[in-house]
């Protein structure tokens, strides 16, 4: 399948480099929260996480996105993780910028290594730092707000 022809080709790349390989899992079979809670409680579980795209090619300009980060970077933030993606759509890029570390996929190695070298408690800041950002932009009522949403002036607290 075409699909993965192209997720193949982009994994032979991050594979090449050999610091970088021992840290990488193919995962693409996280459907359920049973895998992901079997996932998020293995003792080799890191809490840096890389999202490819499915064909390994962003979706650039004004195409309309086929899928969307939130769901998965909601779940893999409260794991207290940190999350490193493909370049993608640029609406996603906005709405996640700060939280997300948005590169190509040649980049990827060094975006990695910048979070992993990072000292326990500079890590936590960086967690806490991502976190508050997503605190305030998802919460509810800013959701509902972005989509046009007015809620009941008793309501908005």
């Amino acid at each position: 399948a075409r699909w993965d022809k192209n997720r193949e080709e982009c994994w032979r790349l991050l594979v090449k480099d050999i610091k970088l390989q021992k840290h990488l899992l193919n995962l693409h079979h996280i459907w359920d929260e049973k895998s992901f809670t079997s996932l998020v409680t293995d003792d080799s579980f890191e809490d840096i996480h890389l999202s490819i795209h499915q064909q390994c090619r962003p979706v650039r300009g004004d195409a309309e996105p086929r899928w969307s980060l939130q769901p998965r970077v909601s779940q893999i933030l409260n794991t207290r993780s940190l999350f490193i993606s493909q370049r993608c759509h640029h609406l996603d890029e906005a709405l996640w910028n700060g939280i997300i570390d948005f590169v190509e996929v040649e980049e990827v190695a060094a975006a990695y290594f910048r979070l992993a070298n990072l000292s326990a408690p500079e890590r936590e800041a960086e967690f806490q730092r991502r976190w508050e950002i997503f605190k305030v932009r998802f919460h509810p009522r800013v959701i509902f707000e972005r989509a046009g949403i007015r809620l009941p002036l008793e309501n908005r607290n």
